[in-house]
């Protein structure tokens, strides 16, 4: 996976904290955060401001580093619709944006496309695609129908 972030230690979700924040246990705990609630539409900088007693100038520069606030939390909740896309390609898209925090259908479309130059339904299909035994293989002697 590509991320935004530079290369430091794995916080919760397997999201790699930058190395200026290694020592930081407020900003690795906001990330935890981040990541168990990326369904609650209500994510944003205010509902971490909230829940972590900081100024929106402090929260704002302990995310320098990631790109933002918004963009850093927009990105984890790209890779996890891409990754549920794959996983869960029986949900439509439409529900596992809602159910990912996302605001509107075109917002998702829109930035998905420009995350991964792809549209949400041609990941889903060519994920689709992989699982199928390609044609013209044959089956192991002695498999079952």
């Amino acid at each position: 996976m590509t991320s935004i972030h530079g290369t430091g230690r794995a916080v919760a979700g397997g999201t790699p904290a930058p190395m200026a924040h290694q020592d930081n246990p407020r900003v690795t705990r906001i990330l935890r955060c981040i990541e168990e609630h990326l369904e609650d539409p209500a994510l944003d900088c205010d509902f971490l401001q909230r829940l972590f007693f900081v100024s929106r100038p402090t929260l704002y520069r302990m995310f320098q580093p990631l790109g933002g606030v918004s963009r850093y939390i927009r990105e984890r909740r790209l890779v996890a619709a891409r990754r549920r896309l794959r996983e869960e390609p029986h949900h439509s898209i439409t529900w596992l944006l809602y159910d990912l925090g996302f605001e509107s259908e075109r917002q998702f479309q829109r930035a998905f496309q420009a995350r991964f130059g792809m549209s949400p339904a041609s990941w889903r299909a060519r994920c689709r695609g992989e699982e199928r035994p390609k044609a013209g293989m044959r089956r192991a002697p002695g498999a079952s129908h």
